[in-house]
């Protein structure tokens, strides 16, 4: 059948369906400027590409600006369907925060908090130029990998950060005060690497052998920059003196 819009004929199955612009059997030669073809890796998903119909002559206007907006309609349709969520925004980040005073005894007043950053995996990088070796050439030689392509990317695990708080306010004489306040980060002293960081973006990724063997020629992406190694435990005590009101 034929489908015709704004100057664009594109043939698809089913019963034959008229439209604006259409010519019918005694009509202009406009109508049918192009034709539609099966689709291949540009946009699977739609049902035909407009193309030239070259069996057709006379003036044809906007004939490339109505294939290009028809076209264009499906891959980048076909591009959202196969989007891959990469670091940001999509990233799990989880921030979690307790904190305690007692109410009564000998500790009455003492305030105690813990709290955690996690931040989940970090996209490596993209698998579109790893290879492996081919399994038909007895002389080793890379060839690219057809498992994975640019829609596949390699993840390192997160990190996270513990931090660790305790506070007592000492009441005085004259109603002055004296307020200690300690933070205690990493209090677990996770002395472990946290590969890469939000401000660095993505761009880590080196291309090293898989199994570390240099006389092959296939390559896989490997961690190329160490972002910061975690802070040993850490220990912050500040004061706060208040003069109060009184005499």
């Amino acid at each position: 059948a034929q489908q015709q819009r704004s100057g664009v004929v594109l043939r698809l199955a089913g019963a034959l369906r008229g439209g604006a612009g259409s010519s019918g059997s005694g009509g202009s030669s406009r109508g049918r400027s192009c034709r539609a073809v099966t689709t291949g890796g540009g946009a699977p998903s739609a049902p035909g590409l407009a193309v030239i119909d070259s069996t057709v002559t006379g003036v044809l206007l906007d004939q490339q600006q109505a294939i290009n907006a028809y076209n264009n309609i499906w891959i980048n349709y076909q591009s959202m369907l196969t989007t891959v969520n990469q670091r940001t925004p999509n990233q799990p980040n989880i921030n979690g925060l307790v904190d305690y005073t007692m109410r009564s005894g000998v500790a009455k007043g003492l305030r105690m908090g813990g709290g955690v950053q996690w931040q989940g995996t970090i996209r490596l990088g993209s698998l579109g130029s790893q290879t492996i070796l081919d399994p038909n050439n007895p002389i080793p030689t890379a060839i690219d990998d057809p498992l994975v392509d640019n829609n596949n990317y390699n993840y390192v695990k997160g990190s996270y950060k513990t931090t660790a708080t305790m506070a007592y306010t000492f009441q005085l004489k004259n109603s002055r005060t004296l307020a200690l306040n300690l933070v205690v980060t990493n209090p677990i002293n996770d002395r472990g690497i946290v590969w890469g960081d939000g401000s660095l973006g993505t761009g880590f990724a080196n291309f090293r052998q898989s199994g570390g063997d240099l006389t092959k020629p296939n390559r896989v992406p490997r961690p190329g920059l160490i972002s910061r190694f975690k802070e040993p435990i850490a220990y912050k005590l500040t004061g706060t003196y208040s003069f109060g009101g009184g005499r």
